[in-house]
């Protein structure tokens, strides 16, 4: 078996790195390169660590004939990543099959660490192999009972199927001493960067999804302690929280809790048994101490900076985040001043505006087209809304000014649109041109109802702060829903849709923020993006929650009927009777050259919606929402 190269990342290293050496250098199966990665400090650069490494060899008892080749690769301070330098000694100082990844503190045992370590991948099955890690001497009584509690003494391979049982430990390797597959390496693209830490066990969660295996393997040991104080375990459980938080995609499932919990009644059965009671009760207030650390380390980003500085074991993490941050925010305001000058130079004069929309009107006049063919295909109702019902009575077609085109559907008829989107027979009949998309097929769409898009367009539409890219979504859907008939309840019921409607807003804050939103919500909403706050929700979480709440309501025999899902919010509530008896009522109005559905009171409606609807707004009102930009797509 061709030998191992071990990577070994060197910061001010104390006297237990040249037992490390020694121990290293007279390895049953010796190293094929040991690769030193020396973040320089003042005493301890690489003219310094060489000579240690010189003065090893030179008093070393055990003499082989397979030369070790040592290199010494500097890393500036600022530039050190737990994966990232890692990653770069494994890819481009070492070529050997299986790399073992180590600490200047984790001492081997004995000199067979490296042979038990390699016997393991003899099962193709294992990913990575970490050695069971010993408390030294002088170790304290909670950090002798942490090394025995995760390092134990049978080996066992962990597999997915483990995760029931194991949870967080399923996942866990320590880059204290763990050896690892290239070619299982290379494949899941190595260690995460910009990590505070856990790279290691991040790195083994996606070696357990991929169907790989993680060897314990308690044979190879090495002494590994760590005796913090109170202070210091606090912060790094408050590293621990924050790597977690960063990375709940991967943790959600398992949890640090249980396991913490469960190595806390070990102490406390382990000193009742022995009348260690002192010891108890420092055990209890250091996990307290790790406890509160953890808690504050996963909610970091709604903590101030200037707290998160007291709290971490790593404030220069802290300090490269925030250049990464700034050197971000510069391309991006490069990005959107570029942006905006692309529409500026696209669209200047008014004719050229009015040229734009008259393509655009033509386009969503083809997309209603399509739709109407759906709707009859299958029965579905539907009523203009808004100002395209506006328009077509007011202008016999689309408002000038307008930019989209509005449908409400009665509830069932929009719960059977949904059910025909999923099963995909929606689609087939819209034909090549045009698609419908909604939340509960598409991941990243970001509005609770469905919209018909264009499949050979997209906009560019104005936001707030920038100018952003949206697909042609050319026609709005919205679930036409009854409301409770007493009038508390109702009032209530207005309150919880508005809150779900805030809440997709905040979920949806970092794609933009609409300039129809009142100043008051925009002011919050930059605040909620400024904190991410948008990260504690799940967007399609809110989305399941505003069908429980519309789905619950009477759609057809309400006093009150409308939407709250469209730009009136409130407003869009009307009575029921301006629909007719049932939703087969319906006024033909004439839009285009089509004959669209409109409320069999049309007159009311409007009235409701827009006061004396047939006088035009002043000129200076006269403006599309969100000027667009019509691209083709290849």
């Amino acid at each position: 078996m061709k030998r191992p190269d071990i990577i070994i990342p060197i910061y001010r290293p104390d006297k237990k790195f040249e037992e490390l050496l020694a121990k290293l250098f007279c390895q049953t199966i010796r190293p094929a390169k040991l690769i030193l990665m020396v973040t320089e400090a003042k005493g301890f650069g690489v003219k310094e660590i060489k000579a240690r490494v010189e003065r090893v060899l030179d008093h070393i008892k055990c003499k082989k004939k397979e030369p070790i080749e040592v290199l010494f690769v500097p890393v500036k301070k600022e530039a050190f990543d737990h994966g990232g330098t890692r990653n770069l000694a494994a890819e481009k100082y070492s070529d050997a099959p299986y790399f073992l990844c180590m600490t200047q503190d984790a001492v081997p045992a004995d000199t067979y660490l490296l042979q038990h370590l390699l016997q393991c991948f003899e099962n193709p099955l294992v990913g990575a192999a970490y050695a069971r890690q010993l408390a030294g001497e002088r170790a304290s009584f909670s950090e002798t009972l942490l090394r025995r509690h995760n390092y134990p003494e049978k080996s066992r391979l962990k597999t997915k199927d483990d995760l029931p049982a194991l949870g967080i430990k399923t996942f866990m390797i320590s880059n204290a001493c763990a050896m690892y597959d290239r070619t299982r390496y290379e494949a899941l693209g190595g260690f995460v960067t910009n990590t505070i830490f856990n790279e290691d066990m991040i790195y083994g969660a996606a070696l357990i999804r991929s169907g790989a295996g993680i060897a314990y393997c308690a044979e190879a040991e090495a002494f590994h302690t760590h005796n913090y104080k109170m202070r210091e375990q606090f912060r790094r459980s408050f590293d621990l929280g924050v790597s977690q938080a960063d990375y709940k995609e991967i943790f959600k499932e398992v949890s640090s809790e249980r396991e913490g919990m469960a190595l806390v009644w070990k102490a406390i059965r382990e000193c009742l048994e022995t009348h260690r009671y002192k010891a108890l009760l420092s055990f209890l207030l250091e996990s307290s101490a790790r406890y509160l650390g953890y808690f504050l380390g996963k909610r970091y980003q709604i903590l101030p900076k200037s707290v998160i500085r007291v709290c971490t074991l790593q404030p220069a993490y802290w300090e490269k985040k925030e250049r990464r941050k700034e050197t971000e925010k510069e391309a991006r305001k490069e990005f959107q001043a570029k942006a905006r000058k692309e529409v500026q130079m696209e669209v200047q004069t008014e004719a050229e505006k009015e040229a734009l929309l008259k393509e655009l009107h033509e386009l969503e006049l083809a997309a209603l087209k399509a739709f109407l063919k759906l709707c009859e295909k299958y029965n579905l109702r539907y009523y203009a809304i808004g100002g395209t019902l506006l328009g077509a009575v007011r202008h016999k077609g689309f408002i000038p000014w307008d930019d989209d085109v509005d449908l409400a559907m009665p509830r069932p008829d929009y719960d059977r649109l949904v059910s025909l989107l999923k099963s995909g027979e929606a689609n087939a009949v819209l034909g090549p041109d045009f698609a419908l998309e909604g939340w509960q097929t598409e991941d990243a769409f970001k509005s609770y109802f469905v919209k018909l898009a264009s499949k050979k367009y997209e906009f560019y539409e104005t936001l707030l702060e920038d100018t952003t890219k949206r697909k042609g979504y050319l026609i709005d859907l919205l679930p036409l829903d009854g409301t409770p008939q007493n009038p508390i309840c109702r009032k209530a019921y207005y309150g919880a849709a508005m809150g779900l409607r805030f809440l997709c807003g905040t979920a949806n804050v970092n794609t933009g923020i609409r300039t129809s939103r009142p100043k008051w919500e925009q002011m919050l909403l930059r605040m909620v993006r400024a904190l991410k706050l948008y990260r504690f929700l799940h967007v399609k979480k809110v989305y399941r929650a505003m069908d429980h709440l519309f789905q619950a309501q009477d759609a057809e025999h309400a006093d009150y009927a409308g939407t709250l899902t469209g730009a009136y919010k409130v407003k869009e509530i009307v009575p029921r009777r301006y629909f007719g008896e049932n939703y087969d009522a319906y006024t033909p109005v004439p839009f285009e050259d089509l004959t669209l559905r409109g409320p069999k009171d049309v007159e009311s409606y409007l009235t409701h919606m827009f006061g004396d609807y047939k006088t035009l707004p002043k000129e200076v009102d006269r403006k599309v929402h969100y000027m667009p930009y019509l691209k083709p797509l290849k």
